[in-house]
């Protein structure tokens, strides 16, 4: 593949470099991608880690290094731009040739021939199966499922997991809005508003009048959950497991979880409740403790939250990837804190969170709410442009963007 050989050619020239110059490179050399108005395809900091360590003028040493790139036969250019940077331009004859490389093997082409051989699960959209899936889980859908088959075409071990928000107070507050909807009283007020469960209430059996609302709640996240497999399909994405909450709460993984946290030490009661001492983590990069059992002796969602990404590592993933849209920004120092404290390494946990997508209808702002019943379904917009289309829009901004 281009870039691997290219990151090595250019790091072989960079070492001999610095050699001659009397220069410290640090082990691992980062290739960026530029910023969009500089005309170049990689960028090179190596400059500014060698002035460092050798209280050297980084952009003299970057204009040295940047005459020593250009001998290279599959560089075009390499220029120096401040505080030190070399930005280089690759050849179209060595462009060309990398596609050439693609046609003869394409089947081959871009994997590792020395790759990672860690297990890698890629967990993405897990929106809740109290409605339809919303515009905003294709862009999860898309950076997911486009990663993992990266990674697989590299010849790494990459898994992808949906997890089934179908337990604990959510269940029973969706059984109350349904149950609700069935029986013509008021929705409660914190509960879900969507008319597309007076449908689902309208299709229930006969026997749904003695029903409880847990009972209604189980129903309708089935019901939910059908449309959920089936948009991904559409959307050409395949879960290689859709991991259920329910089971998690059925083997007795949170107790267990629980109890596994107290025996690391990790644990304390305060005012009647439990409690993760995550500031005190080793590695942990939140500074606030986390209660995991309020005072009700009702868990929190961290604590089933933790004992799904034990189970994780307990299945033999040595790498966890999670990706959360724009709402979840708080919550990932707080899961990383909590890999700490289950004794893992906690950068073996990596997060991407995708920014908001805003919907206007006309020149109006439209606020997005699933309990509302106000969004727009990746259905939708599927079926009007296309799969491929659609994808292509969400591969086209990087995750920190707006969309």
């Amino acid at each position: 593949m281009i870039l691997q050989r290219l990151r090595k050619v250019l790091a072989d020239k960079a070492r001999a470099w610095a050699t001659a110059q009397g220069l410290t490179l640090p082990e691992q050399l980062g290739v960026a991608t530029p910023p969009p108005h500089v005309k170049a395809d990689l960028s090179l900091p190596w400059p500014l880690a060698a002035a460092k360590a050798a209280k050297r003028n980084p952009l003299e040493l970057a204009k040295s290094l940047a005459v020593e790139l250009s001998s290279l036969p599959e560089i075009e250019s390499a220029d120096a731009l401040p505080p030190g940077f070399v930005n280089v331009r690759i050849r179209a004859s060595a462009l060309s040739a990398n596609l050439k490389a693609i046609t003869l093997d394409p089947k081959s082409y871009g994997r590792e021939e020395n790759g990672s051989t860690e297990k890698v699960l890629i967990e993405f959209v897990s929106a809740n199966p109290t409605g339809p899936v919303h515009m905003a889980s294709g862009w999860g859908a898309t950076l997911g499922d486009g990663l993992v088959r990266i990674l697989n075409r590299l010849g790494r071990s990459a898994s992808s997991e949906y997890y089934v928000n179908d337990g604990g107070a959510r269940a029973q507050l969706l059984g109350e809005s349904i149950m609700a909807r069935f029986k013509g009283t008021d929705v409660p007020e914190k509960g879900y508003h969507g008319e597309y469960l007076i449908d689902l209430a309208k299709a229930a059996p006969p026997a749904a009048a003695d029903w409880d609302a847990l009972k209604w709640g189980s129903y309708a996240m089935e019901a939910l959950l059908a449309p959920h497999q089936d948009d991904m399909r559409v959307f050409g994405v395949k879960f290689d497991r859709w991991y259920r909450e329910s089971e998690l709460f059925q083997s007795g993984a949170i107790p267990k979880t629980l109890d596994y946290l107290k025996s690391r030490g990790m644990v304390f009661e305060k005012d009647n409740a439990t409690w993760l001492g995550t500031a005190s983590a080793e590695g942990s990069t939140d500074d606030k403790d986390r209660v995991l059992v309020k005072s009700d002796g009702k868990p929190t969602y961290f604590l089933p939250d933790i004992a799904y990404h034990k189970d994780k590592y307990d299945r033999g993933f040595t790498r966890v990837i999670d990706i959360f849209g724009a709402d979840h920004h708080g919550y990932v120092p707080r899961m990383r804190a909590a890999i700490a404290a289950l004794g893992k390494p906690p950068e073996s946990y990596h997060a991407i969170v995708h920014q908001l997508i805003h919907l206007f209808r006309g020149n109006e702002a439209v606020k997005m709410s699933k309990r509302a019943g106000n969004f727009i379904a990746l259905r939708e917009i599927v079926d009007e442009v296309g799969k491929d289309a659609c994808r292509f829009f969400f591969a086209l901004r990087t995750p920190d963007s707006h969309l």
